[in-house]
């Protein structure tokens, strides 16, 4: 049986989907995928400046503190917001890794806290985060992440990377 999960490593529990699939769903030595995942994170900002000729800045203080899904790629490569798109202000950190090969290796909870310093100035009001895949058995890697300064074509990157907003703004 084939499981199909969304885009999100994350949101669907995919922990508890392999510790499910290892359990009993996979023959011994059978082959989850991804087999491991390495997640990463940079301080970013995404703003908007204006649109149509107005200036919209004022309206960024009252974005939402959800999550929200952006192709950093795509609106870097095709300006069509007028070099209104995501500004990586840090080098991506390290965050945690995900063994999927066995039951035994997937953890219960994971929780990670950082500290994480801009190398860029801007506006700080968000993070993104993204994963590197190892699909296993030697398969090549997917890296996630967004590549601003030289866009990869459309089928090979991610479509989105998530972004969750902090909750202000701070000039760094």
């Amino acid at each position: 049986t084939l499981t199909q999960v969304g885009d999100d490593l994350f949101s669907e529990g995919i922990t508890q989907i392999a510790r499910h699939a290892h359990d009993h769903l996979l023959r011994p030595g059978g082959l989850f995928v991804p087999a491991r995942a390495r997640v990463f994170a940079a301080l970013c900002s995404l703003r908007v400046r204006q649109c149509s000729g107005f200036n919209l800045c004022a309206f960024n203080a009252f974005r939402s503190n959800a999550q929200s899904w952006v192709d950093i790629e795509h609106i870097a490569a095709t300006d069509v917001f007028d070099g209104q798109h995501a500004e990586l202000l840090s080098a991506p950190v390290h965050l945690f890794d995900f063994d999927f090969t066995t039951a035994a290796n997937l953890p219960q909870k994971c929780h990670v806290e950082l500290d994480a310093i801009a190398s860029s100035s801007g506006v700080l009001n968000c993070v993104t985060f993204w994963y590197e895949l190892d699909l296993g058995d030697g398969m090549e890697k997917i890296d996630l992440g967004p590549n601003l300064r030289s866009p990869r074509p459309f089928e090979q990157r991610a479509r989105r990377q998530q972004m969750r907003y902090v909750g202000y703004e701070r000039c760094v």
